[in-house]
């Protein structure tokens, strides 16, 4: 003779089952507080400033989506293409910061030529160890090669640097 079926404790399961797949959410939804409670409690000073940054944050996280849907479409992986664009952004800043730099640089020398001043190289020149031993030789028919700076130098007691070694 089979077991009859015992409908008191399928009831129990089906009510617990209930209490935990229905109630479980519903007492976390009741608990959770809603964003204008959120925003009553803060101080008044924050309120300001939330309701003052409001837009902006939407604007950002509307831009966010944004670049998310567009780099979405591309056949690579999501964290692949966000690198990419990252690249691309360092890439493209560091040209712009090395043309500014050397428009900076053209415009800071043309103010020196119209002060009257010497240019930055050839104060760059003029303090490097081997300019102020023997004078540079730029033009005319003396020119110095290696051998002739490090032979002044080892006379003077020096040593050049120059990748080889100079023997006493």
């Amino acid at each position: 003779m089979p077991k009859p079926f015992n409908w008191r404790l399928w009831t129990k399961m089906a009510v617990g089952g209930g209490v935990c797949v229905i109630g479980g959410p519903a007492f976390t939804m009741w608990l959770t507080p809603t964003e204008e409670e959120l925003f009553k409690r803060y101080n008044p000073d924050l309120q300001k400033r939330s309701l003052e940054r409001r837009e902006q944050t939407q604007q950002e996280f509307d831009q966010y989506v944004g670049k998310l849907k567009e780099l979405s479409k591309s056949n690579k992986p999501l964290w692949t293409a966000w690198e990419d664009e990252i690249k691309a952004k360092k890439e493209t800043d560091r040209q712009a910061h090395q043309t500014k730099a050397n428009e900076l640089a053209l415009q800071q020398e043309a103010m020196r030529r119209e002060a009257g001043k010497p240019s930055r190289e050839h104060y760059a020149n003029s303090h490097s160890p081997v300019h102020r031993i023997i004078p540079p030789q730029t033009s005319g028919p003396f020119r110095f090669n290696m051998a002739d700076i490090q032979e002044r130098l080892k006379k003077l007691g020096a040593v050049a640097r120059t990748g080889t070694s100079i023997s006493p």
